[in-house]
């Protein structure tokens, strides 16, 4: 699309695909159909400095349910956590 001379506009707007910063093509991944799986009450009370010796870490897949993003990335917990620091 891009060489035959259509717009980012039209390409985004009608693949999902655009330029992001350093030039290279990203594609967007809609949240409509994602999922929190984690509450206040579940993560318990945080601790309110932030230091890595009051961390809480989550392995992403216990927290997130994300259909499409879990398409593209099928193992996300495998090398992706979410760290809580507190407030």
């Amino acid at each position: 699309m891009d060489k035959v001379g259509k717009s980012l506009q039209e390409i985004r707007e009608q693949t999902g695909w655009f330029i992001g910063l350093g030039g290279n093509w990203k594609y967007a991944i809609h949240d409509s159909s994602a999922e929190i799986l984690i509450n206040k009450n579940r993560v318990g009370n945080l601790p309110k400095e932030r230091t890595s010796e009051t961390a809480i870490a989550y392995p992403l897949s216990g927290i997130l349910s994300h259909p499409e993003f879990e398409q593209y990335y099928p193992n996300p917990s495998k090398n992706t956590e979410v760290v809580f620091y507190g407030k």
